[in-house]
């Protein structure tokens, strides 16, 4: 699957993110990122929630009135998928939720895992679409 340029960049900054934040803190937050028309890129965290779902809607409660106000490029939301326990290989996933203006949607995943010997084994990013949701309204 293809991504516009604006959807890459925001994966690419939230693939960097997470592993930083896998290296530094052996985990990440729920987090989005929100990719301006003049470039600029604003981070928010969801804190405070005890629920993924929560963490998402208070994250969409920041992004939307942004998107509304019309300058706004691409979004992207960042979680840890759950790990299946039953399949003892140690994988588990980051899932960015990217969308942009233009009406496209990907959900890319990446895999990871910790090593027996120290720091972080990552698979291939697996892409799928989505359809829009939060430029519904746009052009």
């Amino acid at each position: 699957m293809e991504l516009t340029e604006e959807m890459d960049l925001l994966l690419e900054q939230a693939e960097t993110a997470v592993r930083k934040s896998l290296k530094n803190e052996n985990g990440f937050p729920v987090f989005a990122l929100v990719l301006k028309d003049d470039g600029e890129s604003v981070g928010l965290l969801a804190d405070g929630f005890d629920e993924l779902r929560a963490a998402i809607g208070g994250l969409l409660k920041q992004i939307l009135p942004m998107v509304g106000e019309g300058d706004v490029a691409a979004t992207l939301i960042g979680s840890s998928m759950p790990v299946d326990p039953g399949s003892g290989d140690g994988w588990q996933a980051a899932m960015f939720d990217i969308e942009d203006r233009r009406r496209m949607r990907a959900y890319v995943v990446l895999p990871y895992r910790q090593r027996d010997t120290g720091g972080w084994q990552y698979g291939p990013l697996e892409f799928s679409e989505g359809r829009p949701q939060i430029f519904t309204d746009k052009e």
